[in-house]
Order: C-alpha cells, then structure tokens, then sequence
C-alpha cells in the first residue's frame, strides 16, 4: 500500500512516500515482537535505514492494536522509500507508519503532531 505522509510547521515541511505490504506465507526479517518481523526490499536506498528505527516504534506503542488486526505471524515489508532531500527526517517513519496503520487496518490510532524546532532546525515528535 502507497503512502504518502505530509506535515509542516512553521513553514518548513516534512514529505515521506513509501510503500509498504504484510505477507504471511514466508517469515523473514528482523523481528519487532513475537511474530511480528520486519524487512525490506535491497533496491531501498541504505540511506533511509535510520529511519527503520521508527518505523518499528510505531509499531511496537501499538503492538496490541497490530497482533488484533494482522493475521500472524506476519512480515512487514518496505517496498520502496521516496523522499526530497531537503524535506526528510527519519522521524518522518513513525508518522507514515501510523498512517500506514489507519488506512489499510481502519485503526484509531492518535496522528502524532511534529513541532519544528528552530534551534536543532529539526521537527520534534510529540505524542500524547
């Protein structure tokens, strides 16, 4: 499934596409917790690995609300990444996550708001 994840504050902006799909027929990967792994696609650039990272996070604060909704054991798998340069931040992962999660499970999960912040010029996650 496509997704494409947009935010921005105080006029600068965040833009992560990515492309993302659960298989359940061969497990493989890295797992994240008890039958839940993660992989992805070698044509991903290496660049965009730090970002794993939070991608997994998103899926670990809402590990209950994933293992009722996935069949599993099951594999998370990163197709492709796309993103500009000027407008990545690995943290961008946790929000495309989330919103990976309410699009193709139609979960509740809480969006988390990214403050830019001058000082670091970096956006900060804020989670309730």
């Amino acid at each position: 499934m496509q997704i494409n994840f947009r935010t921005s504050d105080k006029g600068f902006g965040l833009f992560l596409d990515i492309n993302i799909e659960i298989f359940t027929d061969t497990i493989v990967g890295e797992k994240i917790d008890t039958d839940i792994y993660f992989t992805f696609e070698d044509s991903v650039a290496k660049g965009f690995e730090p970002g794993f990272y939070f991608l997994k996070k998103a899926i670990l604060d809402n590990i209950r609300q994933v293992k009722n909704a996935i069949k599993h054991p099951a594999v998370i798998k990163l197709i492709s990444v796309d993103s500009n340069p000027a407008h990545y931040q690995d943290e961008a992962f946790y929000g495309a996550t989330i919103l990976w999660l309410n699009q193709l499970y139609n979960m509740n999960i809480k969006t988390p708001i990214y403050l830019y912040e001058t000082a670091n010029k970096r956006f900060k996650i804020m989670t309730s």
